[in-house]
């Protein structure tokens, strides 16, 4: 009777101990502001956190990479072991512009979606709010999941969050 109790015990004891002493797997970390803003609010902060905003459809993805980087295993005499971490690919997306609030957008506009676990998930065919920026000493845009890309919000929500857009590319 004991013995059987005990083997009762034994999964969910195995579940705990290794549900505790698992390392952790970390995704991605945005900073966050408290309290929470409103969807305006949270919209007229990433305006001003970024270089260009704009309402776009996704036109295509185009995966980048994979890509590997040498990270080598320092060893206690000074040498090393050579290894590679595989990166995650990010992705070169493509979109169709709509309407342009802050920022130098094209008809036309490429994004490269930065890699590892805070990349964007854009779906081709989907209309987003895109929040992107320069980075030094670089032409291209980028944006990744912090900077609070999202589905077009109802148009009195931006009208209310962002006012009237400076550039209008065709319509919809």
């Amino acid at each position: 009777m004991v013995r059987r109790a005990a083997r009762g015990l034994t999964a969910p004891l195995v579940a705990l101990t290794v549900g505790v002493l698992a390392p952790t797997a970390f995704g991605c970390e945005c900073p966050t502001v408290s309290p929470r803003p409103s969807e305006i609010e949270s919209i007229q902060l990433h305006t001003a956190w970024s270089t260009a905003v704009f309402r776009a459809t996704v036109v295509s993805l185009d995966v980048l990479g994979p890509e590997y980087r040498d990270d080598p295993i320092p060893l206690p005499d000074g040498g090393s072991i050579p290894r590679k971490i595989h990166l995650f690919p990010g992705y070169r997306v493509s979109f169709q512009v709509r309407d342009v609030w802050k920022g130098s957008i094209g008809a036309s506009q490429l994004v490269i979606s930065d890699d590892g676990t805070c990349r964007c998930k854009f779906s081709p065919g989907e209309e987003y709010l895109v929040f992107a920026d320069s980075r030094k000493g670089q032409s291209d845009l980028y944006t990744n999941l912090c900077n609070g890309n999202r589905a077009v919000p109802e148009k009195a929500v931006l009208d209310r969050a962002l006012g009237k857009p400076r550039k209008h590319y065709g319509s919809k």
